[in-house]
């Protein structure tokens, strides 16, 4: 996968397909919405995480990131999304589920924007241990 696919990919996360049928963030929250199963928000954390860290493959580490602009437009409305998840749900494992998976996706995304971090999945699982966060 190419930098410029790993964009595409992240900008659907957070704006979703033309027909819902992807497996991106976006498009499972509104296949859940519309009576779907429930969307395994961890797992979609993870891809999220991988997209970020191909999309840098190339830049320089210790520099900041250069991210588009609309990367970083979809990141913030996965985690807006999430949160407002978290707030109107009234399943306490959802909430448990989107609050982790929010929290994996800005623990990367911190990380992608100071540019010094090698690998973003690896920090995630160190910054996770260091906090208490495994799951």
């Amino acid at each position: 996968m190419t930098s410029d696919q790993a964009i595409r990919e992240l900008e659907a996360h957070g704006s979703g397909t033309e027909d819902c049928s992807a497996s991106s963030f976006a498009d499972a929250v509104w296949r859940w919405k519309q009576g779907g199963e429930r969307p395994a928000f961890q797992s979609i954390a993870w891809v999220i995480v991988d997209l970020l860290q191909t999309m840098l493959i190339g830049g320089a580490i210790g520099e900041p990131a250069v991210v588009p602009r609309s990367v970083a437009y979809s990141i913030a409305e996965v985690l807006t999304r999430s949160a407002e998840i978290a707030v109107t749900s009234d399943d306490e494992a959802v909430r448990r589920d989107v609050a982790r998976s929010s929290w994996i996706i800005a623990c990367a995304w911190e990380a992608a924007c100071a540019g010094d971090v090698i690998s973003l999945s690896e920090h995630v699982r160190l910054e996770q241990q260091a906090r208490g966060l495994l799951s």
